[in-house]
């Protein structure tokens, strides 16, 4: 059956399908700012403002990229 279900064209389609879904999952809340808190992380030292370097992701950002870009993809290899 494998062989009949799983054609070039479907297993084509399939990769496509994936790698578009990836990419749309990584790339629209980062071009929609959504990954981002409203407010940036400033350094305060010496009564001066300074912006930061860091990774600074909203917690529902992180949850759901990490979520489905790591442990859905590893329970469906696990399976």
């Amino acid at each position: 059956r494998y062989g009949r279900w799983v054609t070039r064209r479907v297993a084509l389609g399939t990769i496509a399908a994936i790698w578009l879904l990836a990419a749309l999952i990584s790339f629209v809340p980062i071009s929609l700012g959504l990954h981002r808190p409203p407010q940036p992380l400033i350094y305060n030292a010496g009564g001066q403002n300074y912006p930061t370097c860091a990774l600074d992701l909203t917690p529902t950002y992180a949850v759901v990229s990490s979520c489905i870009s790591f442990y859905v993809p590893c329970i469906v290899m696990i399976g």
